[in-house]
């Protein structure tokens, strides 16, 4: 068990004030007191002997699939559990009733040892060696039912005072105090072999912590909060001392409340996603039994996690917007269950100075989570994360979230808003290899696509590179950046209302392959009706270039293809000699060449100059779409076909062939290739705001793109392969010159009108001309961290740099590491420098001749070099 300076030092050795108010409130009222009659009848009509005989004498299995259908998910069938059957299972899908099922027969049985001889669990073999635990499944269904109907029983007790009520919860309690402490302990995981201990040792070699559990499958659930419910609700039955031999409330207590709370805390703490769910029923159970060191275990637990687990801008380590979510409510939850507690006088200031501080983590958790909607109120899907829309509409603007390595571009309002993501996540937990993909939504919808997360058998078809919008390259799997050092914002400015910019590159994408995997998205536009967005990737090494475009997996859509001709194709974009199998569960993968076997009904052709793909929703969407000009160099191998989109087949693997998606791949080969894709993808309503697109390249510097629209208006577009590039054209409102590292330059009714110039000198068409002032930088002066709304560090610049709002201020460390802050307010400080508020934690610190990352993932950094760059940034915003 970790340290408890502050449940020892402090809450251990003093008494506590329970408070007046109870942990369970229960709602009353006669329709809540009817409901809740109705679910115990059942159980009411027993007489008592069978009511206790349903209390399972051993731990249950969750993971159970059924051995005659494909139906379910995750190693979990659809399976019904009846009062009037507690030892069998039945299986929605197919309707096979276990155990006791001729045609798939109990064949074995694993024996653990037990404190009075052993616990057996029989199990179905299958041919592949695999057990499926039927009878324990039903053991597992009969202890959730018992649980909740247990507690729903000390609740009828406790509204109507009927001790009818009373006496049928305590005997189930009573007996799970029973049996619970021999229970055996067990891994229980999907698609892996479970295993067995015996209640006395309380670990499995091999297998980490929390994965070991007792009471549910995974232990952090092992404190249950629905007995300890009960248990309140009944505490005042002066009737509990006299039932039996006078020993049911020591027995409910001590072995079994007591029992649970102390087999979660004796498990080293790992500070997840999932921590706080054990720590939030610690507290209740600290607080129903008058524990006091157990709550101060958790504060202490919970100050560790909330100054150690996030990253700098706040967002939870793992980078998935669904996890992140559930680390809110989590914490949330974790304050709201202490509500109403007070510690004794002398704790109290240890406790308020802990409660401070989490509520300012997360404060700025749930900032950035904020940072991570949908137009339609749902979640941005990348990585492990849910597709699924909020509860209403949300007005979204453009955010960057450095440490987690995503930057959105948005244009318009409401129903007419349009936002693309450039996904530049980092870490381990819940990651895609989804290096540098983006995705477009408008109008409310999904266009181009992130499947996001699913428990279905081909889950792994979400994971792989291929089934992103993102560059595979030599037809393997981008690694992923678990320390945060190689993905790398290079730019990101939202300075012009009507224009956004975002660069980032990933170096260790294909380490070994590739010297250059960068990206840049330009948004272009005041709404959904009229923009479009510049997207430009550059690919250096490797002997194959992948371009790939995925249609929504929201709904049924079509994609066709104008300028190339596509034949039917039974080959494969599988690189020769790649086997490939549909997985047989969700913790089944494909390997790194593996992704593209998913994909089906392909189409190819040969491209030279630009192509358009259309892409049109079907269904209550129709009419919405997307358009997408990309500029194939002569050679270029155009394919389309289908590939799963998952979402609507969960919890259902045998609909997973179902349901399809377009998808279209746009391949270069050669000897060391250098690729510089250029696409311009415009959402559309009815009609497109593009005609067409020009692509010119600027020697090997950059990149000049004319956008042609349906409104007689023309743009162009400049952005360089690696700083400011000099472009030169004639126009029909004179010459256009820049000189910039990117630009944007529009034009309406004959007439120049926004304009943006960044990291470059000027632009000009005819006599129009915008400059914009240098960019600069140097070494950082000073920083500290504050907590004000907002607001979270600030860092210090020597001299007197322009820093644009809207535009990130970049920090390099010593080791090439970029960390990005988001300016609030600069002013002139002390001793000619200029101190920068950042949205964002400065979450570094001096550590001998080096650095330390203070923030997750924590980590040294050989020297002490900050240098610090600010863009500079020209606009002209045409009223």
């Amino acid at each position: 068990m970790m340290g408890r300076c502050l449940a020892v030092a402090v809450l251990s050795s003093l008494s506590v004030t329970m408070a007046a108010e109870t942990v369970f409130p229960v709602t009353g009222g006669d329709e809540a007191i009817a409901s809740r009659k109705a679910a115990v009848a059942a159980l009411m009509a027993l007489d008592e002997a069978a009511l206790v005989a349903l209390v399972p004498t051993q731990s249950g299995i969750y993971f159970t699939d059924c051995p005659n259908c494909d139906g379910g998910a995750q190693d979990h069938a659809n399976w019904e559990w009846s009062l009037e059957r507690p030892t069998a299972v039945r299986c929605r899908d197919c309707g096979e009733v276990y155990p006791g099922n001729a045609r798939y027969p109990e064949t074995g049985e694993t024996r653990v040892e037990a404190p009075q001889g052993e616990h057996r669990y029989p199990y179905y073999e299958r041919a592949d060696g695999y057990r499926i635990y039927l009878r324990a499944h039903a053991d597992y269904l009969a202890r959730e039912y018992l649980t909740r109907h247990c507690q729903t029983l000390a609740e009828l007790y406790r509204l109507t005072g009927e001790e009818a009520y009373a006496r049928r919860a305590a005997l189930l309690l009573g007996r799970f105090a029973e049996v619970f402490p021999g229970y055996a302990c067990k891994f229980d995981y999907p698609f892996r072999q479970k295993l067995f201990t015996p209640w006395h040792t309380p670990t499995i070699e091999g297998i980490g912590p929390y994965r070991v559990s007792k009471w549910t499958w995974w232990a952090y659930m092992d404190v249950s909060t629905g007995l300890l419910a009960a248990y309140e609700s009944l505490r005042p039955w002066e009737g509990l001392d006299r039932l039996g031999d006078g020993g049911f409330r020591s027995r409910i207590e001590k072995d079994l409340l007591t029992g649970m709370v102390d087999y979660v805390l004796v498990i080293p703490e790992t500070y997840t996603n999932m921590s706080p769910v054990a720590w939030n029923a610690v507290i209740q159970a600290g607080r129903v039994l008058g524990r006091p060191e157990w709550i101060g275990e958790a504060l202490q637990r919970a100050d560790v996690f909330m100054r150690q687990q996030f990253l700098y801008d706040g967002h939870w380590q793992e980078t998935a917007p669904s996890y992140c979510q559930q680390t809110v409510g989590l914490m949330r939850s974790f304050l709201a269950v202490l509500k109403g507690y007070e510690p004794a006088p002398a704790a109290r200031q240890d406790q308020e100075a802990v409660l401070a501080r989490v509520r300012s983590a997360l404060a700025a958790l749930e900032a950035a989570h904020g940072a991570t909607r949908l137009p339609n109120g749902g979640l941005i899907t990348v990585n492990d994360t849910w597709a699924t829309a909020g509860r209403a509409p949300s007005r979204v603007r453009s955010q960057l979230l450095p440490g987690m390595g995503l930057a959105t571009l948005v244009a318009g309002e409401d129903d007419d808003q349009a936002m693309v993501w450039l996904n530049y996540t980092a870490g381990r937990g819940h990651k895609h290899n989804d290096a540098l993909s983006m995705a477009l939504v408008a109008f409310q919808r999904e266009l181009w696509r992130d499947l996001g997360y699913t428990h279905t058998a081909w889950r792994t078809w979400s994971v792989v590179t291929a089934s992103h919008n993102t560059v595979v390259v030599d037809g393997v799997d981008s690694a992923i950046d678990g320390e945060h050092r190689q993905n790398r914002l290079r730019a990101y400015v939202t300075a012009h209302p009507r224009l956004g910019l975002v660069e980032a590159e990933h170096d260790g994408a294909y380490a070994g392959r590739c010297s250059r995997y960068r990206r840049t998205l330009l948004m272009v536009g005041a709404a959904a009706t009229e923009a479009y967005v510049v997207d430009v990737f550059q690919v250096h090494g490797g002997a194959q270039h992948d371009w790939l475009l995925h249609g929504s997996a929201e709904m049924d859509s079509t994609l066709a293809v104008h300028g190339c001709d596509l034949e039917a194709f039974d080959g494969t974009l599988m690189n020769p000699g790649t086997a490939f199998a549909l997985p047989k569960g969700e913790s089944f993968g494909v390997g790194p060449a593996g992704g593209y076997g998913f994909v089906r009904a392909q189409r190819r052709g040969v491209a030279g100059g630009v192509i358009r793909a259309d892409l049109r929703l079907s269904g209550e969407a129709a009419g919405v779409g997307a358009s997408t000009w990309l500029d194939c160099p002569p050679g270029t191998t155009l394919v389309t076909g289908e590939a799963p989109r998952l979402r609507q087949a969960e919890r259902h693997d045998n609909l997973l062939p179902t349901f399809q998606a377009p998808m279209l791949c746009a391949r270069r080969q050669g000897e060391d290739l250098r690729s510089v894709f250029v696409a311009v993808h415009a959402p559309w309503r009815e009609a497109a705001p593009v005609r067409d697109i020009a692509v010119e390249r600027l020697g090997d510097a950059g990149t000049l793109v004319e956008i042609r629209l349906n409104d007689g208006g023309v743009d162009w577009v400049v952005i360089g392969d690696d700083g400011p590039v000099a472009a030169s054209r004639q126009t029909a409102l004179g010459r256009l010159e820049v000189e910039a590292h990117w630009a944007v330059v529009r034009s309406r009714g004959g007439a120049v009108t926004d304009m943006l110039v960044v990291d470059g000198t000027t632009a000009s068409v005819g006599e129009t001309r915008l400059a914009a002032p240098a960019s600069a930088e140097g070494d950082l002066a000073a920083w500290g961290e504050l907590s004000e709304d907002g607001i979270r560090g600030w860092l210090d610049l020597p001299g007197n740099p322009t820093v644009a709002p809207g535009s990130a201020l970049l920090v390099t460390l010593a080791d090439g590491t970029v960390m990005a802050f988001t300016p609030v307010r600069a002013a002139a400080g002390d001793a000619g420098l200029t101190r920068v508020m950042v949205r964002e934690r400065p979450a570094f610190e001096r550590a001998g001749e080096g650095l330390r990352l203070t923030a997750s993932p924590q980590r040294e950094v050989a020297g002490s070099a900050l240098r610090w760059r600010v863009l500079g940034v020209g606009t002209r915003v045409q009223p």
